[in-house]
């Protein structure tokens, strides 16, 4: 696992390609793509605080920061993911620089919803805006 700093800490990553099965300015339809886990802490792209609750952090190419993030639509958000049948819903309250187009960024407890956090990265999840 490697440990990147920017508005988040990344505890895992992969250089796995995400895909989309819509445009990346969409939001609707349904997402695939892979699924790290970082601990959130301090203020987030969307200018709130963060910390362990239901959040993600959304790849760059899809949550397309403008001049200024904290008005960005997609904060406060709710994406429903999907992985191996088990289903989580969580709020986008931040941006995953180095998360490729259809990958999120999740807090622990996201992820340990899915799967165990020694897992540290889960590839082919399905998710889409609720």
């Amino acid at each position: 696992m490697t440990t990147t700093s920017s508005t988040t800490t990344k505890t895992s990553s992969s250089s796995a390609a995400a895909t989309s099965t819509t445009s990346s300015s969409s939001s609707s339809g349904t997402f695939s793509g892979r699924i790290t886990w970082y601990q959130p802490s301090g203020t987030g792209s969307c200018g709130t605080t963060i910390s362990n609750t239901m959040i993600v952090a959304l790849n760059q190419q899809q949550m397309n920061n403008g001049a200024n993030s904290n008005k960005n639509p997609l904060c406060g958000k709710q994406v429903n993911i999907q992985y191996k049948g088990k289903s989580v819903t969580a709020t986008i309250v931040d941006t995953c620089p180095d998360c490729p187009q259809g990958a999120l960024d999740v807090s622990p407890l996201v992820f340990q919803s899915l799967a165990s956090l020694g897992v540290g990265v889960l590839q082919d999840v399905s998710w889409s805006f609720v």
